[in-house]
């Protein structure tokens, strides 16, 4: 199987699946099939503290993103 790293040794795509990374080697986007051939593109979003704040999924058959937000609890 195919293994693709960047620079850093964050694992870029294998021929099928895709990812993308920002400054802090924080996963940002991945484009990975889904089953029927399309594929389905999913996209992170941190907080100042590099937290996971957001993740957004979109389908290109789908016309609206399904959009998931995070909420830290409270200590």
């Amino acid at each position: 199987m195919l293994h693709l790293d960047d620079a850093n040794g964050n694992l870029t795509g294998d021929g099928i699946k895709a990812y993308t990374y920002d400054l802090e080697n924080r996963l940002m986007q991945a484009v990975v099939p889904k089953s029927g051939g399309d594929m389905r593109t999913v996209t992170l979003q941190y907080d100042p503290l590099s937290r996971l704040w957001r993740s957004a999924i979109d389908v290109p058959a789908v016309r609206r993103p399904t959009t998931c937000m995070i909420v830290p609890s409270a200590p």
